[in-house]
């Protein structure tokens, strides 16, 4: 090495002119260290606060009877959903029995079975074949698979 790297290397690793350096880097890392933690503090508190106010807020919801008829918990404060008044259902009577026909003609029976192969597998030869003497090509895609490329056609 010459003269001008290993000045070089000294101002960048050696301690010679900066007797301090060390104890800055080490503050600078303690002080990065210090904020990441406080942070970290930081948020674990803010969630926890988001979640008491959460459970606050549906406890209060709830209680105050937005959660529908009966939503009122055992006890809680607030008041209970009053039911509609007797006057604004008008009971009908309905038959106990009531019988239904049914037109036979209008019923169809279906029968379904599993569909059969509406194809053929056809192997390479007959692929090809089926090219009508265009310059094609066959590309293997896996095993037991291919894809036919047209290779000089106008379409």
């Amino acid at each position: 090495m010459n003269d001008s790297q290993e000045e070089l290397l000294a101002d960048l690793f050696g301690d010679a002119g900066r007797p301090d350096a060390r104890a800055r880097q080490r503050e600078a890392l303690l002080g990065a260290v210090r904020r990441r933690n406080r942070m970290r503090r930081w948020r674990s508190r803010t969630a926890a606060a988001g979640v008491a106010l959460a459970v606050v807020g549906l406890w209060w919801g709830w209680s105050s009877g937005w959660g529908g008829a009966g939503a009122r918990l055992a006890g809680a404060p607030g008041p209970m959903i009053a039911r509609p008044e007797a006057d604004a259902i008008a009971p009908t009577e309905l038959p106990r029995l009531e019988l239904v026909a049914t037109d036979p003609r209008a019923v169809e029976v279906v029968h379904s079975q599993p569909a059969a192969r509406l194809y053929r597998e056809i192997d390479e030869t007959e692929l090809l074949s089926l090219a009508g003497g265009e310059p094609v090509a066959l590309i293997p895609q896996g095993p037991g698979r291919a894809e036919l490329v047209f290779l000089a056609s106008e379409n």
